[in-house]
């Protein structure tokens, strides 16, 4: 009964909140922004309480994200799935910090499938902080069952801090035909890493500026164009050679 009430209470938050968008003479600002602080607070204890074992908050945060879901189909303002966020932002600083708990919270939302795509995200940022257990959904989506397009956006932050299997998982997307519809994701991922230098991230960025998408072209050209001025004489024959001949 206590779970229902605090979940009901939650929805009547975000829909006043969301009416009082639409009609600026509902509120007075400062009210409004009280019952944003106070809505912001409730979500990020439900993450706190996630994070400390307590797994009926993730039951909670599922039933608001369901309930976001619904209000975009609608007003298409998609800032009604950033309110869930800073759930999840605990959950993986926590498990960042080591905490097993956290991390198997973040599992089990990664099988959610309301709040999947938070979870993934987590994890990505956990993993980037160097917890290898974290990164493993990230690197065999299949076997874990969550969509390769989420666990490739989800890898970049580990990219980032060079860790040498987030970045052979992106440079091994962006040399796969079938994996076309990800490669911006693979040379986003992998700019970072090209401008330390490192060789698979350069030559994978090298491939990807042959596509013809002109946006993972650009993309790749930018990350190239950072390593040849950090001195990587591999990333600048790559651009005097976009031929690849």
């Amino acid at each position: 009964m206590r779970l229902r009430n605090e979940v009901r209470q939650l929805r009547e938050q975000v829909t006043a909140l969301k009416t009082a968008r639409t009609d600026s003479g509902a509120q007075e600002p400062a009210a409004a922004l009280d019952q944003a602080q106070s809505r912001a607070d409730a979500i990020r204890q439900l993450g706190v309480a996630a994070s400390t074992g307590d797994l009926t908050a993730l039951d909670k945060l599922a039933e608001l994200s369901d309930v976001a879901h619904a209000q975009f189909k609608t007003n298409h303002d998609a800032s009604v799935f950033a309110e869930l966020r800073p759930a999840f932002d605990v959950l993986g600083a926590e498990a960042g910090k080591g905490s097993d708990t956290a991390l198997q919270a973040l599992w089990k939302g990664m099988r959610m499938d309301s709040v999947q795509g938070f979870a993934i995200q987590a994890l990505g940022a956990d993993a980037g902080h160097g917890n290898e257990k974290a990164l493993e959904p990230l690197l065999e989506p299949e076997r874990y069952l969550i969509l390769r397009s989420s666990a490739v956006g989800a890898l970049k932050p580990a990219a980032d801090s060079g860790n040498v299997r987030a970045i052979q998982a992106l440079a091994a997307v962006a040399v796969d035909p079938d994996a076309k519809p990800l490669w911006f994701l693979a040379a986003e991922g992998l700019r970072k890493a090209a401008s330390s230098g490192n060789v698979a991230a350069i030559d994978a960025l090298a491939a990807l500026m042959r596509s013809d998408n002109d946006n993972v072209r650009r993309e790749a050209i930018a990350g190239l164009e950072t390593a040849a001025f950090n001195q990587s004489a591999r990333a600048r024959e790559a651009l005097q050679n976009p031929g690849g001949r």
